[in-house]
This record gives C-alpha cells, sequence and structure tokens, in this order.
C-alpha cells in the first residue's frame, strides 16, 4: 500500500468515524462533507510534493489546479474563505463568471487528460469512449441543471477510472497510482454526503 492510499484511507476512516459518533450522540450519521473540497485541494498538493521525482508529475499539478478550481466555485469553502478579511473583495472574485468558466476549463481540461494518461497506459479504446461519454454526460447535466445527475455520473467516472487502474497496477508506483488515490478520496468523501 503507498503512503497515497493510506493518507485516503485514514481521511475515509476519520469521516466514517466522525459520523459514527455524530450518529451514536445525535441519532444522525453526519460527516463534515462540507470541507471535503478543502481536503481535496490540501491532499491534491501533498500528492504532489511527495511525487516530484515521478515522471508525468505535470498531472500531479493538474490534480492539484483542478482541486482549487473545484473548491474555488463551491458555496461552502467561498463562505469559509471570506470570513476575515476583504469580505466584499473576494465576494465579488468568488461570484465573477470568469472564475466559474475558467474553474469549469480547468475541471474538464483536468478530466478529460487523465483519459489520455490512462489510454496511454491501458491503450483500451473501450475505457477511453466510456471515460469520454461519462465526463460528456457529466457536462450535459450540469448544463442543464441536474446536479444529481451530474455528481451519479462524476462518481461513475471515477469508479471507472479507478477499477481500471487497480486491474493494471503495477509494482512501482505511477501517476495513475496517485491519481487512483485522489479519485478514491474524492469518490468517498462525496459519497458521505449521500449517506444520510
Amino acid at each position: 500500500m503507498y503512503r497515497e492510499q493510506r493518507i485516503v484511507l485514514l481521511i475515509v476512516l476519520s469521516f466514517f468515524i466522525y459520523g459514527l459518533s455524530s450518529f451514536f450522540s445525535l441519532g444522525d450519521f453526519v460527516t463534515p462533507f462540507f470541507f471535503s473540497k478543502l481536503i481535496f485541494v490540501i491532499v491534491s498538493l501533498v500528492f504532489f510534493l511527495m511525487n516530484l521525482q515521478l515522471k508525468k508529475r505535470g498531472y500531479l499539478l493538474f490534480a492539484f489546479l483542478a482541486m482549487v478550481s473545484l473548491a474555488a466555485v463551491d458555496g461552502f469553502t467561498v463562505t469559509y474563505i471570506s470570513k476575515g478579511g476583504q469580505r466584499e473583495a473576494l465576494a465579488a472574485f468568488f461570484d465573477s463568471n470568469a472564475l466559474i468558466y475558467t474553474s469549469l476549463f480547468v475541471f474538464v481540461g483536468f478530466y478529460s487528460s487523465c483519459i489520455f494518461v490512462l489510454q496511454e497506459e491501458l491503450k483500451k479504446g473501450w475505457v477511453t469512449l466510456l471515460l469520454t461519454v461519462l465526463l460528456a454526460a457529466s457536462l450535459i447535466f450540469a448544463y442543464w441543471g441536474e446536479m444529481l445527475y451530474f455528481e451519479i455520473v462524476i462518481a461513475t467516472y471515477l469508479a471507472v477510472f479507478i477499477i481500471m487502474v487497480i486491474r493494471n497496477e503495477k509494482p512501482d508506483k505511477t501517476v495513475l497510482s496517485v491519481l487512483s488515490a485522489l479519485f478514491t478520496l474524492q469518490l468517498f468523501l462525496e459519497l458521505f454526503k449521500y449517506l444520510f
């Protein structure tokens, strides 16, 4: 088990234990899922810094930028960050259309580049086609404002990516295994908000 996988396991277990403690004390299984976007940013930065020696480490930097863009359009994260200091300036920055479109471009670019990296490694056209269709479907659902369907399709994208990396796992650590660990964290933390 790589360090990245252990980090992901510890974070997921921490969320689960927090949920269990809230279940026994409050009667509801509630996790701190609202912090998930901030956790994605921190973990993706840590993964990038831990793997500076890997080939194709630029994809890990791209992962960090994608997680920052995801956090920049998240309502809770924006509110949490803009609590102190110059609230009006930060609120105007986070509400700007330029930031939203830039975040969308980075988000789509990152997940598209992950398809490219996986195709380069696996050489299976059907996986590339499936992931591309899932990514396109998620964008269509987001455009229509169907965020539940968007999240289901993105979760399916992440699950397919993780399964394909696990099936093709090599003994040495690669960028794919690090991205798979990050996607595992993203999949589980996003699923926690739908438990109860």
